[in-house]
């Protein structure tokens, strides 16, 4: 009787599933990601390696240009059953992995690669309230 139920149910609600992928901008070359040198390299090496930024900011000793990449893939399902004629009950499941990812390059006054750093775009620019990248030196 119960499978009954669910099958008068199943025959009258809607199923549907998505798959979606979407991609913006592009990752620069892990290579030339690790070939970076920071107190060698000057801006014109990094860019030449690494291209166009889309970002720059200014910091308190100099300037950061900022890279980022986004991947997502979303895979879903969803089913609604009416439960009258004005009304029904739907219910969603979905996955997804959709966070940019990003390089931020750290420049002193003379155009000279100071630091590198590798993350969330949205930590290494914007994260706790702040609305350029904070330089942090490596302790040692």
């Amino acid at each position: 009787m119960r499978a009954l139920c669910v099958l008068c149910l199943l025959l009258t609600s809607c199923v549907t599933a998505t798959w979606q992928r979407e991609h913006r901008f592009q990752r620069p070359p892990s290579g030339s990601i690790g070939s970076l040198k920071p107190e060698t390299d000057q801006l014109s090496d990094c860019l030449e390696r690494l291209g166009a930024p889309l970002f720059v900011y200014e910091t308190p000793d100099g300037f950061a240009i900022a890279y980022g990449w986004f991947a997502s893939q979303e895979l879903g399902a969803s089913v609604s059953v009416p439960v009258s004629e004005a009304a029904n009950a739907s219910f969603a499941v979905r996955g997804i992995d959709s966070r940019m990812k990003g390089l931020v390059l750290f420049f002193g006054p003379r155009t000279e690669l100071l630091l590198v750093r590798r993350g969330p775009l949205r930590d290494l620019t914007m994260g706790a309230g702040r609305t350029r990248p904070t330089y942090v030196p490596e302790e040692g």
